[in-house]
């Protein structure tokens, strides 16, 4: 199995997990409110939750884990690798990246597909945030983008996968153009209204 089936495999399993767990408790949460909670809102937070576990099940698995069984038992395992693989030069994995794609070398098969996932992986998140919270302005969502980026990759660092400058860098870019695209929107729903 493929690194990135490996990832899709443990973020569908937490989403499933969190699935769950979320829709009982909100739906006694609301009972016990006496609210009827507005659906549209009510589906933002769903696919809120979802895309949190998804991301927490694709970002923050070991290298590598799961369920052995021989000698008649059943045995949970987690590999995490002596070595820390460790990034601090900016642009150095992007270029590599880059290079492999375009030349083909068969280094690094999923070249492209990793720098298309680190950048637009992030984006979503403003949009949920503006969505959910309309008092946040687009400063406050990137500086939380940034420190749950960064709180990631010091995880992963620790969980036996690389912790990379690079990808701070290529999730911000996708976390600006959510924002950009938050503003656009709103600026075409400003001048619907102003007319």
């Amino acid at each position: 199995m493929g690194i990135f089936s490996s990832h899709i495999k443990n973020a569908l399993l937490l989403v499933l997990i969190a699935l769950l767990f979320y829709i009982p408790a909100r739906v006694i949460k609301l009972k016990k409110l006496s609210l009827c909670g507005d659906p549209k809102t009510e589906i933002i937070r769903l696919a809120f939750v979802i895309y949190c576990f998804a991301l927490a099940g694709g970002l923050l698995s070991p290298a590598s884990y799961g369920i052995d069984s021989y000698d008649a038992g059943c045995y949970l395992y987690i590999f995490l690798p002596d070595e820390k693989s460790l990034n601090i030069i900016p642009f150095y994995t992007i270029s590599r990246q880059i290079k492999y794609s375009v030349n083909g070398a068969g280094l690094y098969p999923g070249a492209f597909s990793n720098l298309i996932a680190n950048l637009f992986i992030l984006m979503p998140l403003p949009l949920f945030m503006h969505a959910l919270n309309k008092n946040i302005n687009s400063r406050q969502c990137l500086l939380i983008c940034f420190f749950a980026i960064a709180g990631v990759e010091f995880i992963q660092y620790f969980i036996g996968r690389a912790a990379d400058i690079d990808d701070i860098i290529l999730n911000m870019c996708g976390a600006v153009i959510g924002v950009l695209l938050y503003e656009a929107n709103q600026k075409k729903k400003f001048k619907k209204s102003a007319i």
